[in-house]
């Protein structure tokens, strides 16, 4: 979606989804996906309210959080990697398909730049049992830096996406589910970039 196409065009033509990603894009550049203080007129002329109720933890708080969690849970992770809830192996047989459309936007977009080996589970945790827990830790510890800085590039998107949704209609079912969809449309796009 362009958005000066749909800034081109008078604002009563704009689709519901247009409308939505312009107040998106206000979001992410009026205040750099901080939080927009309540009572503001989105550009679709919709109302936002009082969205301090859903204010996006803060960057530096969020890669806390992760980075103290990752690092607290070192022993739980050994142990999942040898037990999983499902077998990996016959996940990624049963998603063939999705993994082939994935792997072609991948290796299309200039993302995928080399192939998978092949793997077992018994490779797997043979490998996390001959480095310990420990690496773990060490290895979230070591990425700090780049765990806060791509939060730090997340965390404004998620702002804007929120004060996107807020400013939609909250009255009828049809418009919570509305919300629903426009919020699951944006995350893909932030999943896109």
């Amino acid at each position: 979606m362009d958005i000066n196409e749909i800034l081109a065009k008078p604002q009563s033509e704009w689709s519901l989804e247009e409308s939505v990603f312009v107040d998106y894009i206000y979001s992410l550049t009026s205040q750099n996906g901080s939080q927009i203080p309540p009572n503001q007129t989105m550009p679709s002329g919709r109302f936002l309210h009082n969205p301090a109720k859903k204010t996006i933890k803060s960057a530096d708080k969020w890669a806390t959080e992760q980075i103290d969690g990752a690092k607290n849970n070192a022993e739980k992770w050994k142990t999942n990697i040898a037990t999983p809830s499902r077998d990996p192996i016959k996940s990624a047989i049963d998603a063939e398909d999705k993994w082939k459309n994935n792997l072609t936007k991948a290796m299309n977009s200039g993302k995928w730049e080399r192939n998978l080996g092949k793997k077992t589970l018994a490779d797997i945790t043979a490998t996390v049992n001959a480095l310990g827990s420990t690496v773990f830790s060490q290895g979230v510890a070591a990425r700090e830096t780049k765990i806060r800085s791509k939060v730090g590039e997340l965390q404004p998107k998620i702002q804007a996406v929120s004060n996107a949704i807020q400013a939609l209609p909250n009255a009828t079912e049809g418009d919570r589910d509305n919300r629903v969809l426009q919020n699951v449309k944006l995350m893909r796009k932030i999943g896109e970039g």
